[in-house]
């Protein structure tokens, strides 16, 4: 009933709709920041996404797109129960909106691609073999696996999918997946 005296619910709306669209699965377990500009309103805040489109934190494909382990996640995340169970209309017609706009699959992947296009393939050969100790350390599986061709194809699927999903993308209200 109060919940805008303290939580900016349209950033956990986004967060919510965001993250199951990227497969993102610690999302929802313990990578989430609560932050604030005024010391009342929250705002929810991501940071450490290393398991996007289906990558395990390792870099490995670990998830197909059809996957539902985000939201096995999420299904322990009180306040993500909170938010399906309440709030279901405002969810539906944010993620219609996202859809239509910025997280259209079109705007996704030209995202993408407009950032591997502005990385220089020599600072891209540079950081692997720092990253790699010059090929000693080959188990780092993003230089084969993680790649455009990959994210395009995950992005386009899962986004498929998941519009069908809308609003609670498999969790019931009462927090069973």
């Amino acid at each position: 009933e109060n919940i805008d005296d303290y939580i900016d619910i349209q950033s956990v709306i986004d967060y919510w709709c965001f993250h199951v669209l990227f497969g993102n699965v610690d999302a929802f377990g313990k990578n989430q920041l609560l932050v604030t500009y005024d010391l009342n309103h929250w705002l929810i805040h991501a940071y450490d996404m290393d398991q996007f489109c289906g990558l395990d934190w390792h870099g490995n494909l670990a998830n197909k797109y059809d996957s539902n382990y985000p939201i096995k996640v999420a299904q322990y995340n009180n306040l993500i129960l909170k938010l399906i169970r309440n709030f279901p209309n405002e969810i539906t017609a944010r993620y219609q909106e996202l859809r239509n706009s910025v997280l259209s699959v079109e705007n996704v992947i030209n995202e993408f691609e407009r950032w591997t296009d502005i990385c220089p393939p020599h600072l891209v050969a540079e950081d692997y073999a720092s990253t790699t100790a010059n090929g000693a350390f080959t188990g780092i599986p993003s230089a084969t696996e993680n790649n455009i061709q990959q994210i395009r194809k995950w992005v386009t699927q899962r986004f498929a999918l998941y519009d069908t999903m809308a609003p609670n993308f498999g969790v019931t209200t009462g927090g069973e997946g």
